[in-house]
């Protein structure tokens, strides 16, 4: 089994919204300089013996003009900035895989950052968390949902509310409410290291600590320290590699395609 990390461009936005207080004003600094970032976004790709399946699928080319349509505030807040290299189809060309070779995906919760290239995929199986895919079908196009990624006649949803084995190897983690409503994590149990994906639970690594430091925004405060606490037990007991989504330090160390793990 090979695991790519495929490279899909980068997110810019204020430090404050991965880090909740990383900079805030006191009698001394009443008006402290904020700190503009990136975000780096990424899928994987598990090219295993019984089959290709994509891990996440990133960020969508056209989610730019697509903000600025709709008048929506990441236009600004989040721009989304990507090479061609960096599209989904020419990651998975360095690793000699086609959109049509996957077997199968699986989506960590649906919010457009993590579905982005579902439009390029037709007729196949994606995994998702069962509580986000139910909040994202009444959401609609509120906060970080949108229909013409959720809405899909064309691809079969298969909700997930509990941990399962995806191919050997391979274990998908049900994770609860933190970032979301729920969440699908990835342990990749591999020769010459264990991987554990925790998707949007922890953004980087200065969230996992200790101490544990929270996103800007939290959809369940509370969940979020429970889940957290719930990955740290598991990466110990499996000696796993975390795989940060959004930490940009820990991000320049990963391999990337067309290196791999193993």
């Amino acid at each position: 089994m090979k695991v790519y990390l495929l490279d899909n461009g980068y997110m810019s936005c204020d430090r404050n919204w991965i880090v909740n207080m990383a900079t805030y004003a006191t009698e001394k600094n009443r008006n402290p300089e904020n700190v503009w970032t990136k975000m780096p976004v990424y899928c994987t790709l598990i090219d295993h013996p019984q089959g290709k399946f994509i891990y996440d699928l990133g960020m969508d080319r056209h989610i730019n003009e697509y903000m600025h349509e709709i008048g929506r505030h990441q236009e600004f807040s989040f721009p989304y900035t990507y090479s061609k290299e960096q599209l989904l189809e020419n990651q998975l060309a360095l690793c000699n895989t086609t959109i049509d070779e996957i077997k199968g995906i699986v989506v960590s919760h649906l919010h457009y950052d993590h579905i982005g290239n579902l439009p390029l995929f037709h007729d196949i199986d994606v995994y998702v968390p069962k509580e986000d895919y139910e909040n994202a079908l009444v959401k609609g196009k509120a906060e970080l949902y949108f229909d013409q990624y959720i809405k899909r006649d064309d691809i079969h949803y298969i909700p997930i509310d509990h941990n399962f084995t995806l191919v050997p190897g391979v274990e998908i983690v049900h994770l609860g409410s933190s970032h979301c409503p729920g969440l699908l994590g990835m342990l990749v149990e591999l020769e010459e290291q264990n991987l554990f994906y925790p998707s949007d639970v922890l953004y980087t690594k200065e969230n996992f600590g200790p101490p544990l430091r929270p996103r800007g925004r939290e959809y369940d405060s509370l969940g979020f320290k429970k889940v957290a606490e719930e990955i740290r037990t598991l990466v110990n007991e499996k000696n796993a590699k975390i795989m940060y989504p959004h930490d940009i330090e820990e991000f320049e160390t990963y391999k990337k395609a067309p290196a791999y793990y193993r």
